[in-house]
């Protein structure tokens, strides 16, 4: 049997074998109607994001963009980026992005575990001297590089943050860290879940356990943003998480952004919800959530987001499962809960715990 590549996996078809609504989707940057694969799906994934959230403009990116390198095989990227209004050629490409489908849930990976896949972008970045920035990922992982040129060589540097249109090199380095952007639902969703499979499968904590720490963190980063932006501690430079001494100082500043959530909210962290993690896990779980902006992001998709969260740690453990949202909100309208009670609501909710 003849091997089978991402873009050739199709649903299957049923009834006389005409093709379903369900295996076409309307493409964000054409419009047009594409037969469905689980790559192209990621790809719009990403595409999405982009346009969304990071705000690049629809006619500066290309999928499946041919670079075509004079003596080189003919390669192919998955998503460009060119620089602002400019021709979609080699000279004015910014960025690229690899993707590469995958389907099982499992552990999230270091750069060093992950430095066989990332030979192809590493490749593409060192031969394409036009570009700053190159990403690679699989729905469940992302891995960025920024690209350092000097007079012989291109040295690539693992970072953590994806810069927005506009934002310079220098820029990723500043105090503050990043610009923060709003997010949809599915990504910040899907930004919460890597932050709990991290926990649970990487450092081996259970549910609840999990649960906890990220939630502290959460707290911490809602705090963070009712400061003025010049007195937040709730970010991180570029390559801070992967340096011991960045790693530190992203656990001093969360430290203290934990301190003062507590004296903002003091009757909600209590029944020993600490932070317990080392500096270099503070920093990977911080990496994930310090690019979105909670308050710019709209409830509702905070709420879908968080409920994901607490249905991975309830669902069917313990025979608890979380109420239906149309009957929670009966449930509060009814209640018609004050201020006042919501502390002591709040504390029944953590003993659960």
């Amino acid at each position: 049997m003849s091997e089978m590549n991402e873009d050739s996996m199709q649903a299957p078809s049923e009834g006389t074998g005409e093709e379903t609504v369900e295996n076409f989707f309307i493409d964000i940057l054409t419009g047009e109607k594409v037969k469905e694969s689980p790559k192209k799906l990621l790809i719009q994934k990403v595409l999405r994001t982009l346009i969304e959230s990071y705000g690049f403009d629809r006619s500066d990116l290309e999928v499946n963009y041919n670079p075509r390198i004079p003596g080189h095989r003919q390669k192919r990227i998955d998503i460009a980026i060119f620089r602002s209004g400019r021709e979609h050629i080699n000279e004015n490409l910014e960025r690229i992005i690899i993707c590469r489908n995958q389907t099982s849930q499992d552990r999230l990976r270091t750069f060093s575990e992950a430095d066989h896949d990332l030979e192809q972008l590493r490749e593409l970045m060192r031969l394409l001297q036009a570009v700053d920035f190159g990403m690679w990922t699989n729905g469940q992982e992302e891995f960025i590089l920024q690209a350092e040129h000097t007079r012989f060589e291109v040295r690539l540097k693992p970072i953590a943050i994806w810069p927005v249109p506009g934002e310079q090199l220098g820029d990723l380095n500043r105090t503050g860290g990043i610009i923060q952007v709003s997010v949809e639902a599915e990504d910040l969703k899907e930004a919460l879940m890597r932050c709990h499979r991290y926990l649970n499968r990487n450092l081996g904590l259970d549910h609840k356990d999990a649960f906890k720490q990220l939630a502290v963190l959460l707290l911490a980063k809602i705090f963070d943003e009712t400061r003025p932006p010049h007195e937040r501690n709730f970010w991180i430079r570029s390559d801070e998480p992967y340096t011991i001494e960045g790693q530190q100082e992203i656990q001093r500043r969360i430290e203290a952004c934990i301190r003062e959530s507590r004296n903002w909210q003091p009757n909600l962290l209590t029944l020993g919800w600490n932070l317990e993690l080392e500096p270099q896990h503070t920093a990977r779980v911080v990496m994930e959530l310090a690019r979105y902006s909670l308050s710019e992001t709209q409830p509702r998709y905070r709420t879908q987001a968080f409920r994901a969260i607490v249905r991975s740690v309830m669902d069917g453990r313990e025979g608890r499962y979380p109420t239906p949202l149309n009957v929670a909100e009966m449930a509060v309208q009814m209640l018609n809960p004050q201020l006042r009670n919501v502390y002591s609501i709040v504390q029944a909710v953590q003993g659960l715990f």
